[in-house]
């Protein structure tokens, strides 16, 4: 089974859902798609979401209690989407952050147009911890879809990737697309969320997306990684690294 390891399903916290109405509407649609299994991930960014770890875990499971009694099909289980900033390793000792599922794996999401010169020294702080960051819609990144090269920088870290189901199904633009794409030629993610806000243009089901990946190994690693995240069992990146294209001017550069 592939689950959703990203969606913003917790009513009023963020910018996701606005009800518990809203939360069971997605929750249904998520039943229909065929997800068994999802990750509620809200943000953690000062003055956007800030509830914390602890208070997360308490809202699924209340969530869980309530699907249970509506009959609804679906488990729930707690994450964040922790925005990086030079704070973050501050909030994960000040128990304000913390893994999906009480795992290993930390959901972290970059800004969208510029990523800051000391990403990998504070994420390090992180892995020391033996915290492994899994990367939210690399796809989405201004710097990636100019270069996707640019990855590889990641890949040697240690860090592993998600892909957004509306990205390759071309909800953020054809760039996005483009980029996801090339990203899974190279089988760079390891899972998959719908990233999921409201029950209209953003709403939860990742079963589309699956439809258009033709690969059959890249879900056999969705699935096989969805079960150890769970678990909170060792996975193993075994994408490849993204080749830089050759223009004319680089023969000059020699």
């Amino acid at each position: 089974m592939i689950i959703d390891i990203h969606s913003h399903i917790i009513p009023g916290i963020d910018d996701g859902s606005k009800s518990m109405e809203m939360s069971l509407d997605m929750l249904r649609n998520a039943e229909k798609d065929g997800t068994k299994e999802i990750v509620a991930t809200p943000h953690y960014l000062l003055e956007y979401g800030e509830a914390t770890i602890d208070e997360i875990k308490d809202y699924v499971q209340e969530i869980n209690r309530i699907l249970e009694q509506e009959k609804i099909d679906v488990k729930v289980y707690s994450g964040q989407e922790v925005y990086f900033n030079e704070n973050i390793i501050d909030y994960y000792i000040q128990g304000k952050i913390g893994t999906i599922n009480d795992s290993r794996y930390m959901l972290i999401e970059f800004p969208m147009h510029k990523f800051d010169n000391n990403i990998f020294d504070i994420l390090y702080e992180l892995q020391v911890r033996n915290i492994v960051p899994i990367i939210a819609h690399p796809e989405r990144y201004k710097p990636i879809i100019e270069k996707p090269s640019l990855i590889n920088g990641f890949i040697n870290e240690g860090y592993l990737f998600q892909l957004n189901a509306g990205s390759i199904e071309g909800k953020f633009g054809e760039n996005v697309k483009k980029t996801a794409n090339i990203l899974l030629d190279n089988n760079i993610y390891n899972f998959i969320g719908s990233d999921a806000h409201n029950i209209n243009k953003r709403n939860t089901g990742i079963n589309n997306a699956l439809g258009l990946i033709n690969e059959s190994v890249i879900k056999d690693i969705l699935k096989d990684s969805s079960k150890k995240l769970l678990d909170n069992d060792r996975i193993e990146f075994v994408g490849e690294k993204i080749r830089e294209r050759k223009t004319i001017f680089s023969f000059f550069k020699r």
